[in-house]
């Protein structure tokens, strides 16, 4: 086996509410569930042998649990008032990106997640860079990086408040398809969100100028 290192978000108790801790772990190759599952399994082992108390969860399509799986961005559902339906996180994201000369590409909210993921539209260079995010009638900073996905996240989990209040028993939480540099992900929004509530700051996220503050 080879070794590899990654990214656990841990939950913290004081802004901002989530640290990452690179961990170094045994990764079998192959892309099938089966192994996924075993590195995922290989990562929490090496994450609890410094942290034994802390109780590890993952969120990602390649979770061995309904709910990790339910909380994917690409299966998490977010509310969209000027649409007036429901659509995946991952569409909303890229739909919302606005760049410097085009954008936003709001037909992205009708893709398919793996669709909307892979628009080759996103990655043109001529695009210039992410201004900011325009989403339901409103223009968002880019900056921070995380802002606008973690409070758009958050708003999603506390539309599905059964699946969210299952994180609330867990520390850290890990995305084994998570690549390196990669800003966003669900595992860290989770993590953000669990330090939320357990600080009782979460109705912060109601409002994104007092989250963006908060965040800043």
């Amino acid at each position: 086996m080879a070794r590899q290192k990654k990214g656990v978000f841990v939950v913290e108790s004081k802004s901002p509410f989530v640290s990452i801790i690179g961990v170094d772990f045994e990764y079998g190759t192959g892309s099938s569930v089966a192994q996924v599952q075993k590195n995922i399994e290989q990562l929490h082992k090496s994450f609890n042998q410094r942290f034994p108390a802390k109780k590890v969860f993952e969120v990602s399509a390649k979770s061995s649990t309904d709910t990790g799986k339910k909380l994917n961005a690409s299966n998490l559902m977010k509310f969209v008032p000027s649409y007036g339906k429901s659509f995946p996180v991952e569409n909303i994201f890229h739909a919302s990106k606005t760049y410097a000369y085009v954008g936003p590409f709001s037909d992205i909210y009708e893709m398919t997640p793996s669709s909307a993921r892979s628009d080759k539209r996103l990655k043109d260079k001529s695009n210039g860079p992410i201004k900011s995010y325009t989403f339901d009638g409103n223009t968002y900073p880019a900056e921070p990086q995380t802002v606008f996905y973690n409070w758009l996240y958050i708003n999603a989990l506390l539309e599905n408040k059964e699946e969210a209040e299952k994180l609330l028993e867990y520390d850290a939480f890990t995305d084994i398809t998570l690549t390196s540099g990669t800003p966003n992900s669900p595992a860290r929004a989770c993590a953000l969100y669990v330090g939320l509530m357990r600080s009782g700051m979460i109705d912060v996220v109601k409002d994104f100028d007092t989250f963006y503050k908060l965040m800043k």
